[in-house]
């Protein structure tokens, strides 16, 4: 057998395995497609629009396969009015409601999505100005280390036009996540357990989403926290974290401008880490690039004389151990805490 005939024949071989591996590859979509809601942003919108909490399949935020960005985008087109109080930023910020201190201000909404970045926040704020003839008076922006990390990349997409460019890239984002062999391991042992008569939320077990955007997870026993973050061996977001992005910062600072230019009054919220992680990011010079985030934040605050809630530090902001749900992820009951020098002028 001569060379050519021979790697036609591996060729060959080898089309013959891809051909038989082709329905098992195929059952993936179709089984992360079975398992999870999809293309529910819209209701959900309504229904939180309309006041009521979303729980378990209707939270968007707890389901791999609902757009939370796509959802927000729905929220905020669907209010009625400004509202006068705004946070932006991630889940770590999620949990914060201050609807129940305000004196000062009529409503408030928490504009929270997964994993967000300087652009998730730049884009919602883009949104409200388009929205609205009116801006609202009070924006909390939450100001993670991650936002100067040149090597994040935030996990969603934006749908902002009608630009058919964007919606096919979006469109094929959303293959790509229905494809994930990750997700088929959450959607098989979802399955498993509704089987075996073990169902939970695999996500966010009893997650449920507050119509003013605060997003509640159930309080998990202090010393199972503790051992999940004791076993940490990364720290999502963070890694690889060796130079801070001049550009974010940049526009980090002229997003700022902006929203002073327009007359908002502005807030900066350090969300801390449970303290045991904190001791560990701060003893590790790997992580040395979070705390001159943190250094570079406070610096912007201080040329703009804005006021700057919390710290990375949770003793320097008054939260304990008890204050959170895992590594960095507060529970609702710390944003009296928090917030405590700032709520009467709200």
């Amino acid at each position: 057998m001569d060379i050519v005939e021979k790697q036609w024949r591996d060729l060959y071989l080898f089309l013959q395995k891809l051909f038989i591996l082709l329905p098992l590859f195929a059952l993936i979509p179709i089984i992360n497609f079975l398992s999870f809601p999809v293309g529910k942003e819209r209701i959900c919108a309504e229904q939180l629009l309309k006041g009521r909490t979303l729980y378990g399949d209707d939270a968007p935020f707890s389901q791999p396969l609902m757009d939370e960005r796509l959802f927000q985008k729905f929220v905020i087109e669907g209010f009625a009015t400004t509202k006068h109080v705004v946070i932006f930023g991630s889940s770590r910020s999620g949990q914060i409601s201050l609807t129940p201190y305000l004196n000062r201000y009529a409503s408030f909404f928490n504009n929270n999505v997964n994993m967000a970045d300087l652009n998730d926040v730049m884009v919602m704020y883009g949104m409200y100005k388009k929205k609205n003839s009116s801006l609202p008076a009070v924006i909390i922006v939450e100001c993670s280390p991650w936002w100067l990390n040149k090597n994040y990349k935030a996990p969603g997409l934006w749908v902002t036009d009608d630009a058919w460019v964007t919606k096919v890239i979006s469109k094929i984002y959303q293959v790509y996540k229905v494809c994930s062999i990750g997700l088929l391991q959450i959607a098989l042992k979802k399955n498993l357990q509704k089987i075996f008569g073990k169902q939970k939320d695999v996500n966010v077990p009893g997650a449920r989403l507050l119509p003013d955007g605060q997003r509640i997870y159930p309080k998990s026993p202090n010393d199972k926290v503790l051992q999940s973050v004791l076993s940490l061996s990364q720290y999502s977001n963070i890694e690889k974290f060796n130079e801070l992005n001049r550009k974010a910062m940049v526009e980090f600072e002229g997003f700022v401008k902006q929203l002073l230019n327009d007359g908002i009054r502005v807030l900066f919220f350090l969300p801390p880490y449970h303290p045991v992680a904190y001791k560990r990011l701060r003893a590790n010079q790997i992580y040395d690039k979070v705390f001159e985030a943190q250094e570079f934040f406070i610096g912007c605050a201080q040329n703009f004389s804005i006021e700057v809630v919390g710290s990375y530090d949770p003793e320097a902001c008054g939260c304990e151990a008890s204050d959170f749900s895992d590594w960095y992820h507060l529970y609702e009951i710390s944003t009296e805490k928090i917030f405590k020098n700032v709520l009467g002028s709200l």
